[in-house]
């Protein structure tokens, strides 16, 4: 980020914040990461533009109080999938388990 060029464009999508993450990521984040990344991203402000995600949680929407929410989105996660899920069979009470419910922000800085 520091070394982008003046006026570049950056998609940052990191682990998110309160995740498993060994679930979904082949690196970890922990809590310095999350800090120096948002540091990163406030120093370089003024000359980069981003767009962040993140699962939505008070935690970030602290840690990144000084950026804009410009959308709030609530989906079906389906990278955890059962395998249930994944071939289309009912368990055996007849019913297919649910997914799980996921909220993420999309953060950026005007």
């Amino acid at each position: 980020i520091d070394s982008a060029s003046d006026g570049s464009m950056l998609f940052v999508d990191p682990p998110y914040y309160n995740a498993d993450q060994k679930k979904f990521y082949p690196c970890n984040f922990e809590l310095k990461d999350y800090s120096r990344l948002m540091e990163c991203l406030k120093r370089n402000k003024d000359r980069v533009y981003f767009l962040l995600t993140y699962d939505d949680s008070e935690e970030v929407r602290e840690l990144y109080e000084w950026c804009s929410i410009i959308n709030e989105q609530s989906w079906n996660y389906t990278i955890i999938r059962t395998d249930d899920q994944k071939t289309g069979q009912k368990l055996i009470d007849g019913h297919k388990s649910q997914r799980t419910k996921g909220n993420e922000i999309f953060l950026s800085y005007e």
